[in-house]
């Protein structure tokens, strides 16, 4: 048992960084005498990168080499004080609560579960393996599906295959859920044809009938894709079956049509299932129908569609606002968007980062930088924070009107507001330099960007070799054109 315990907090090491020096006061003889009962405790509260590597820990004693949870010396560490914990202290890139901070000694089980909420997905597959060794595990087809709905949302259909595989080894018989969870990892990352092989498998198992939720999943995906006829036949499948569609089936249909450009369907779909009292419309399927008028520029009928199904019942949620604002702003018509602002400031919606970001993006891409700084003073002045994509804008705003002293205060604004700036603002920031023909800057943005670990991809390369050869540099871009492809970049050319 000793040793599984540490092989498990061997595995456990790169949840996070803290180090158990912080907490941990044991000293003997300028030792840390650790028993194993405590490193167990050690290793749930996640202090692993201290004691994970077993060249460190003396078997025979139990015990720590000097020095490893305070200085050399043996002394007492100036870090070895435990910081006061707050009710909003981030561990383990989570935010625990006052009601969740108290059973930080997690069980196996429990911790599990924290990674699946924190979508870790590869140190809960170890958390996994790590319980099934244990003498007293029992196999759960439910910490099964869980599993495989966290790889569908990260987006890992080769893990889900293999953890399928895994439990049908294990004996662990597949249920109609397990197959959806299944199915439901392999649409999301658009496997169209392993859900459909998978799908047929599914329905050859005995007890594993596809449910309202299964043909659902399938409807959507094969909507998405445009392959409308095999809509049709899961339809027709569905009611042989005795199975009625569910409101979550027609909005995945409405949404593929109105995706597809198809918006005399979606919209005769809509009146028939509204006419018919086959379902009655929710703020989903509001949002869904304002989006995609507005995404083919129909602003009319967006707005006969918002007033009609709001005298449906349906009440709007800052979703719908945002939909409703960021339609107006493409089209450039500022004073609804205003307005839009006004009514939900009005009728007490909490503005969040993405209506902000709206309005910052619409009044910088239409060159109105003095709306678009008033309307940043004003989200930071409401204590919302910004994020990468607010910097974005606003870095794009000022570059489209070659106002480029505004960059490198706002690339310095990042580290105030604590976000951390990803290749989007550096591509953002390189392509503002570009079109002020800055080539000195935008070498040096390039050299920070490596620097700080956030290495260029193939839009960084491309504003670079366009910008050196539209300069006459063109050994400077076939310099970079290497070196992207060193990096197993491959370059896309912009379409001018």
């Amino acid at each position: 048992m000793n040793r599984k315990i540490l092989d498990y907090a061997k595995q456990l090491s790169s949840l996070n960084s803290f180090n158990a020096r912080r907490f941990c006061k044991l000293k003997q003889d300028g030792q840390a005498f650790v028993p194993y009962q405590f490193l167990w405790v050690l290793c749930h509260l996640g202090f692993v990168q201290a004691f994970a590597t077993t060249s460190k820990f003396n078997h025979a004693n139990n015990k720590f080499p000097k020095g490893a949870f305070g200085n050399a010396q043996g002394g007492r560490s100036t870090s070895a004080r435990r910081p006061k914990i707050t009710w909003k202290k981030d561990i383990s890139q989570g935010s625990y609560t006052k009601r969740s901070i108290l059973p930080l000694i997690r069980t196996p089980a429990e911790d599990l579960m924290e990674q699946i909420r924190l979508k870790q997905w590869e140190s809960a597959l170890k958390v996994f393996d790590f319980m099934k060794g244990q003498d007293d595990y029992q196999e759960d087809v439910g910490i099964y599906i869980r599993l495989l709905e966290m790889l569908g949302h990260c987006k890992q259909p080769e893990a889900a295959t293999h953890l399928f595989h895994k439990m049908a080894s294990d004996g662990c018989k597949p249920s109609t859920e397990v197959y959806t969870a299944l199915l439901s990892a392999y649409t999301r990352s658009n496997r169209l044809n392993l859900a459909l092989s998978t799908f047929k498998q599914m329905k050859q198992q005995p007890h594993c009938f596809p449910n309202v939720y299964t043909y659902s999943l399938m409807i959507k995906a094969c909507s998405d894709a445009c392959e409308f006829d095999l809509v049709r036949t899961f339809l027709l499948e569905m009611r042989s079956a005795g199975i009625e569609p569910n409101i979550v089936t027609y909005n995945s249909l409405l949404d593929a049509y109105g995706k597809a450009g198809l918006l005399d369907k979606m919209e005769n779909l809509l009146l028939s299932l509204i006419k018919d009292d086959v379902f009655k419309p929710n703020v989903w399927t509001q949002n869904m129908i304002l989006k995609n008028y507005g995404k083919w520029g129909q602003v009319t009928k967006m707005e006969e569609w918002y007033e009609r199904l709001t005298s449906l019942g349906v009440e709007a949620d800052i979703t719908t606002l945002n939909t409703l604002m960021n339609v107006y702003g493409k089209e450039r018509m500022f004073e609804k968007m205003t307005a839009v602002m006004e009514y939900m400031k009005r009728y007490h919606y909490n503005l969040d980062t993405i209506s902000y970001n709206i309005m910052i993006d619409a009044f910088g891409k239409a060159g109105m930088v003095q709306e678009m700084h008033k309307i940043f003073n004003l989200m930071k002045f409401e204590g919302v924070r910004p994020d990468s994509i607010t910097f974005c804008s606003l870095i794009n705003g000022y570059g489209i009107q070659g106002i480029i002293s505004k960059i490198k205060k706002l690339l310095q604004q990042l580290k105030n507001h604590d976000v951390v700036p990803d290749v989007a603002v550096y591509n953002s920031a390189l392509n503002a330099y570009r079109r002020a023909k800055n080539i000195c800057e935008m070498e040096k943005l390039l050299l920070e960007m490596s620097e700080a670990g956030c290495f260029p991809d193939a839009v960084s390369f491309n504003i670079m070799i366009d910008a050196c050869r539209s300069n006459g540099l063109h050994n400077r871009a076939e310099e970079l054109l290497l070196q992207s492809q060193k990096q197993g970049v491959r370059r896309q050319l912009q379409q001018n």
